[in-house]
């Protein structure tokens, strides 16, 4: 059902905001053969991060970090992301058009990436923030977001959405960040990360500030905190600016367009963060990390060169490499057994059959390595990007996946060992009937002596005897 068409009328305006699109990377082997940048030998020694890195890590990671960051860009390059004026999304059953006035948004793009030596995989971040003196609204935010998200709501914007390039060019959000780094860069836009800095602003003349309005949205959901709820409810009576702020904030958490349906009890469900101190909420939804506060002294050093706090990207970037690691393994169980529900145990003889046994060997060292030596514990040093690591591979459904997919190893290493053994049986019954025969053999002078003419009939006969009890018995232990 197509509804009438709704116009972008925005209730925020945050100029110190990022958003930080992650894209992953198998390295190549050998990346001069494919154009692109020379994989490093060792982990780069950046003046931004790696301080910061380490201070993140626990005292073992610290030793031999598993990681190493850097920045790809010096400075910040201008880029126009030339949003589309009209697109649908799709909500409950509906079609809404959403018409934008203004869909030419200026901003400025950084490059810096997460590398994971031993696994072979690179974490670039594309990281967008206004320019001086601009902004990003809710509505820029969600579409940015639904560059890599919005499923639910089927905006298509991946490939409606569009970046201007100082030279003129236009590209799409696919080859940006090969367009930006200036070399082939071969890898898949999977999350995002995005900070916030409200400030001590006044949502409007008269109103409360941002960091008042979260104040009573967490405090209203605790022990004695009624008034707050009582004050949320006035400012949906009577469509306040703040209630509009609070409806945009949770769209951004959300990463929907159809905020403006939400009531008080879906506001404090949105906006129940999955950390928080005393100034800052940080959220995880699904594959993107929100993070707002009033100020981030992490972002503000990095603000000139990452745009992001590196606190935020680095728990994310190792939860986006143990995740990519379990994609890996799934892709080679699959192949190795078939999709599930199929016919495995076809598929395990099928592959001892063609005599490729070792191929799935092969397959279950690459799993086994993936699941086990490369898989990153929760290896940093403080509170925040402990639960952050945990909660993102909760939020994710990692942890359960993980678990799946090391269910599916052990059916494989059960296979495999059904699979040596009937190999085993094989071979044992051939040595037995090549004895038998050769004893026959032996024995055919005494059966021309014994028997005459008529020994060849019976040393054949006998040697159909012993060629149906082998097939008998091939048969039998197949069908175990």
């Amino acid at each position: 059902m197509v509804t009438s068409a709704r116009q972008e009328k925005a209730a925020l305006r945050l100029s110190r905001t990022a958003v930080s699109l992650h894209f992953v990377e198998r390295m190549p082997e050998d990346a001069s053969a494919e154009g692109g940048a020379a994989i490093p030998t060792a982990y780069p020694n950046c003046a931004v991060f790696r301080s910061m890195e380490l201070d993140l890590l626990s005292y073992q990671y610290q030793v031999r970090p598993p990681l190493g960051s850097r920045c790809e860009t010096h400075g910040r390059a201008a880029v126009e992301i030339l949003f589309p004026a009209t697109f649908d999304y799709h909500s409950e059953g509906r079609t809404i058009p959403l018409h934008c006035g203004d869909p030419v948004r200026p901003a400025e793009v950084m490059l810096s990436s997460t590398s994971f030596l031993a696994g072979g995989v690179r974490i670039w971040h594309c990281t967008f923030v206004p320019p001086e003196g601009g902004a990003f609204s809710e509505f820029d935010i969600i579409k940015l977001i639904h560059l890599y998200d919005g499923r639910t709501e089927q905006t298509g914007l991946a490939e409606l959405v569009q970046f201007r390039l100082a030279d003129g060019s236009v590209c799409t959000i696919r080859d940006l960040p090969s367009r930006i780094a200036g070399h082939p860069i071969s890898a898949e836009l999977k999350a995002g990360t995005v900070e916030l800095i409200h400030g001590d602003e006044l949502i409007c003349k008269g109103g409360p500030t941002h960091g008042e309005l979260f104040k009573r949205v967490l405090n209203a959901r605790r022990p004695g905190g009624q008034t707050d709820h009582d004050k949320i409810k006035h400012w949906i009576e009577h469509d306040t600016p703040a209630w509009q702020a609070v409806m945009a904030y949770c769209g951004i958490v959300t990463g929907i367009f159809d905020f403006d349906e939400i009531d008080d009890e879906e506001v404090l469900d949105t906006l129940e963060p999955t950390f928080s101190d005393s100034d800052t909420i940080i959220r995880i939804h699904r594959c993107t990390f929100i993070a707002i506060a009033s100020d981030d002294r992490a972002m503000e050093e990095c603000w000139p060169t990452v745009g992001i706090s590196p606190y935020l990207l680095l728990p994310h970037s190792v939860i986006l490499f143990n995740e990519h690691l379990v994609e890996q393994a799934e892709a080679q169980l699959e192949e190795a057994l078939g999709p599930k529900g199929s016919d495995r145990q076809g598929k395990c003889l099928k592959w001892l059959v063609s005599g490729t046994i070792r191929q799935l060997e092969e397959k279950q060292t690459l799993v086994s390595r993936n699941l086990n030596s490369l898989y990153l514990p929760n290896l940093f040093n403080y509170i925040t990007e402990r639960t952050l690591y945990d909660r993102g591979l909760q939020s994710r459904g990692l942890i359960d996946k993980l678990a799946a997919t090391r269910n599916r190893l052990a059916e494989l290493d059960s296979r495999l060992e059904t699979l040596w053994e009937t190999r085993r049986f094989r071979e044992q019954l051939i040595i037995t009937y090549l004895l038998a025969l050769l004893s026959i053999l032996q024995a055919r002078d005494v059966f021309v002596h014994c028997l005459g003419p008529w020994a060849v009939w019976v040393m054949l006969g006998i040697g159909l005897l012993v060629t149906g009890v082998v097939v008998r018995m091939w048969g039998t232990k197949r069908n175990k």
